[in-house]
């Protein structure tokens, strides 16, 4: 059984050291805990060189042991290279998604790989995607992945999560870029099988669910990758995030 392209592209990226680790994680699988563990199998007789260190979100694979243990969002994002990584902590609103992505082409089709996708606040680190994508292509090209055309930089702007909730109080039409974001909302709740099609945006009772969801979704975004269920030793977080979510409904509904 073969492991998913992007994760053979990424840990060859660790193994050439354009990035320092990579993550393995069951919720790209439908939290499917059996292909998880065939694709770290096959990761490690691949690369058999490179460390394997278990985390709360699935496996980090890097070159360099992981001493201390990864507990917050920014930790996580320094490990695995991110370049905004310390915008994960920041309180001010995250204005851009930049990630980079290898532009592949199989039977004649174009399609995309993503290689490193990060929030960030502003784009005073493009420059740094930049060299990962120059680098990266130099390294698929060198181990003879002919397949990839190019290796890019993507930059899109995001849209306040107060933004979405007044278009869904004020039942405005959402654009394509507010549907885009409400998906991502969904599935960093880690939902599997919700998404925007199971909404009726002319129903008041499914706006009032979804500006609930807006309202509990920590602004930018809930944490780096997945939910806040997914930090078990965060427990005070959590209870704090769902006070303050009953308070932020609260003054939703006297408005």
């Amino acid at each position: 059984m073969f492991y998913p392209l992007d994760v053979y592209m990424n840990v060859v990226l660790v193994n050439n050291d354009i990035r320092p680790a990579m993550l393995i994680q069951p919720a790209d699988y439908n939290n499917n805990q059996e292909r998880f563990n065939q694709i770290v199998q096959l990761v490690k007789q691949v690369f058999p060189h490179l460390i394997m260190t278990n985390n709360y979100q699935g496996v980090i694979v890097s070159k360099k042991k992981i001493v201390n243990k990864v507990e917050t969002s920014k930790e996580m994002g320094h490990i695995l290279g991110y370049p905004c990584a310390d915008d994960f902590e920041k309180e001010s609103d995250v204005k851009y998604t930049i990630s980079v992505e290898a532009v592949i082409e199989e039977d004649g089709e174009e399609d995309f790989i993503q290689i490193i996708p990060n929030i960030c606040n502003n784009l005073n680190k493009r420059s740094q995607f930049e060299n990962i994508a120059k680098d990266s292509k130099k390294v698929f090209h060198a181990i003879g992945l002919d397949f990839v055309k190019d290796v890019i930089v993507k930059v899109r702007s995001k849209v306040p999560m107060k933004v979405l909730i007044a278009k869904l109080k004020n039942n405005e039409i959402l654009s394509q870029e507010d549907i885009y974001e409400l998906n991502e909302m969904l599935e960093n709740y880690d939902f599997t099988k919700l998404t925007m099609k199971n909404f009726d945006i002319t129903n008041c009772i499914h706006r009032g669910i979804l500006v609930g969801l807006c309202l509990m979704y920590k602004p930018f975004p809930l944490q780096a990758f997945y939910p806040i269920q997914d930090f078990p030793n965060q427990q005070e977080e959590v209870n704090a995030y769902f006070v303050q979510w009953e308070k932020d409904i609260l003054n939703y509904l006297v408005r």
